[in-house]
């Protein structure tokens, strides 16, 4: 499935930083910048297996790479595993 972890982040260009690091580790990224309420995201993507273990060992992963930017892993989501063209 693909799976999308967020990570909230401070501003454009702390999410600017993490996306070329998180990329190297097989994440799939689009940073995204809300203004109402103001917000930057960096929605990390991943084809992995939806399993606790997988998604905890993602989400440390993520946040550690966070951190040092002032950023934090907000959480995980998928729209599950629909064919392309299936409703």
């Amino acid at each position: 499935m693909d799976i999308d972890f967020m990570i909230a982040c401070p501003d454009v260009q702390a999410a600017e930083r993490i996306a070329p690091i998180v990329s190297k580790k097989g994440y799939t990224v689009q940073i995204c910048v809300d203004k109402d309420p103001p917000s930057v995201t960096c929605y990390c993507m991943k084809h992995m297996l939806l399993e606790y273990h997988a998604l905890i060992a993602s989400q440390n992963e993520l946040d550690e790479i966070a951190k040092p930017h002032g950023s934090f892993i907000d959480g995980w989501g998928t729209f599950g595993n629909v064919p392309d063209g299936s409703s």
